[in-house]
């Protein structure tokens, strides 16, 4: 088997999602390249902590992990993909990958038909070519099945 060049993956998008940050590689694999950032809105003050109460006082604990605004944010900059890889960590409501893979299927059905797969990794811990070369190794992998 051959390696992945990255070069050859125009089109391509790769996202890594926590609920803190999200990376968007748009143009592919290429080694030593800068991911546009994406950060949600964090409330700060009273307004915080009053949000916080109400979520204690109507619905426990039950907060949305991964705003709509920040999801609608990161499905902006996939329009031009052909297809998308997404790197997340965590389970249940603090997967992103789940998060956005709902998003983009419920509001913009054309992108998430366009999502080819999702990777697991522990973000916090990866620096941006090592999450690169994770992707290459995930294509590597699903190259006979992605054609």
């Amino acid at each position: 088997m051959s390696p992945i060049n990255p070069g050859a993956r125009k089109g391509l998008s790769v996202v890594a999602i926590t609920q803190d940050e999200c990376r968007v590689w748009s143009d592919g694999l290429v080694p030593n390249t800068v991911p546009l950032r994406i950060h949600p809105k964090v409330l700060t003050g009273k307004k915080q902590f009053h949000t916080a109460n109400e979520f204690q006082t109507h619905r426990g604990h039950d907060e949305d992990k991964f705003g709509q605004e920040y999801l609608e944010s990161i499905a902006t900059q996939l329009h031009a993909a052909t297809r998308i890889l997404v790197i997340s960590h965590g389970t249940g409501k603090s997967n992103g990958f789940i998060a956005l893979s709902d998003h983009l299927n419920k509001h913009h059905p054309d992108l998430g038909k366009r999502v080819v797969g999702n990777s697991e990794a522990d973000l916090s811990h990866m620096s941006d070519d090592q999450l690169l070369a994770l992707g290459r190794d995930w294509l590597q992998a699903h190259s006979a099945f992605l054609g």
